[in-house]
């Protein structure tokens, strides 16, 4: 796994993340289209408010084991 920090350009290794119950199952729901579809190549949960991206999350499958798990926070 590897988790990235666009906005600082660095890898993170100790991170927390918190849900809602809705946000759980959008997540499960998100990961289970990404491994039922191999054409998807990174899936994203974002958060909106108005017209803008607050936080972000792409997730990649580990098809190079170098890039998987991608996490941008605005």
């Amino acid at each position: 796994m590897r988790i990235f920090d666009y906005e600082g350009q660095r890898d993170l290794s100790d991170v927390a993340i918190s849900l809602s119950r809705e946000e759980a199952e959008d997540l499960l729901g998100t990961l289970q289209r990404l491994v039922k579809q191999p054409s998807l190549s990174k899936v994203y949960l974002s958060q909106v408010k108005g017209n803008v991206i607050e936080r972000e999350i792409a997730i990649a499958l580990d098809r190079d084991p170098h890039v998987t798990a991608l996490v941008r926070s605005a």
